[in-house]
């Protein structure tokens, strides 16, 4: 089963770098739950304001994502007011020890990321929680305690550069996949990052509306496909773009490594192979002949 909490601290570093440390693997007492808990630390006061859905957040943040498939469930919200106050504890407890005054509950935020939050669910929730602010799409506000509680509903976010990540980690009706692969395509600012990540989790939205809006990867597009490759190997990516493209992307020798030098041979050919080698390693190579 895959594990989705990585994927989206991943992402949540490439949109918040700079204002936000992301923070994973905190120890808060329970450990099968600590994969679902990432926490946002401020680290900037100033650099690049966020417009919409993450211009919400406080000082620490405590978020707790839920995979595409997991349904919410009452009881999640017994789970999440447990670890928000566990984790805020720990939180100021270090602080104290940094000789640093602790932070108002104000300042630290609890969210509950889920892919649909249903209205009856809210309602069920509000009943508990007091009442709940709808933000804007997505996403709701309530106070607990003190501390700000956010409940947001990935898909139902506006799909925009900052929520991005969460359609791309959320999306599974056809038409959520193909208005995501149209905004990937129809925008240059994002296009290079999250075109190989389209290609592993939307395989065939995004051939469907690449066939459509007749945007391919260019060869002259600086495009990172290693993340990708650490994430789902590299059979994924060699179906995907084909065994020469993923030589030039991602390096000879690890493709070598996977593949085997024949199969590489075979759908690269001998010229274009030495060709790729630097001097030292057709060097080294002549040495073994």
């Amino acid at each position: 089963m895959r594990q989705w909490h990585p994927l989206f601290a991943y992402f949540l570093r490439q949109v918040l770098e700079g204002r936000y440390e992301v923070l994973t693997n905190l120890a808060v007492g329970d450990v099968p739950r600590e994969a679902d808990v990432v926490v946002l630390k401020r680290s900037a006061l100033r650099g690049p304001q966020f417009r919409h859905l993450w211009k919400w957040l406080t000082h620490w943040n405590i978020l707790e994502f839920k995979g595409p498939t997991v349904r919410p469930r009452e009881s999640h919200l017994d789970l999440l007011l447990e670890l928000g106050l566990g984790v805020a504890r720990r939180l100021n407890e270090q602080r104290v020890r940094d000789k640093l005054r602790p932070l108002a509950p104000r300042q630290i935020s609890w969210w509950y990321v889920v892919r649909e939050l249903p209205r009856s669910m809210r309602t069920k929730w509000e009943q508990r929680v007091g009442r709940l602010s709808q933000l804007e799409n997505g996403l709701w506000r309530g106070v607990v305690v003190g501390y700000p509680l956010y409940l947001l509903s990935s898909i139902e976010t506006s799909l925009d550069d900052e929520s991005l990540p969460l359609h791309l980690l959320g999306a599974r009706r056809p038409q959520e996949e193909a208005a995501l692969a149209q905004y990937v395509l129809r925008h240059a600012d994002v296009f290079c990052h999250y075109a190989p990540w389209m290609f592993a989790l939307h395989t065939r939205a995004w051939k469907k509306e690449q066939a459509v809006i007749g945007k391919v990867i260019d060869d002259n597009l600086e495009i990172d496909w290693t993340p990708v490759v650490e994430e789902f190997g590299l059979d994924l990516l060699i179906r995907q773009v084909g065994l020469a493209r993923v030589v030039e992307e991602v390096g000879l020798a690890r493709v070598v490594e996977e593949v085997g030098l024949a199969r590489v041979i075979e759908e690269v050919g001998v010229d274009k192979l030495l060709d790729s080698l630097t001097p030292d390693q057709l060097a080294r190579l002549k040495a073994r002949l």
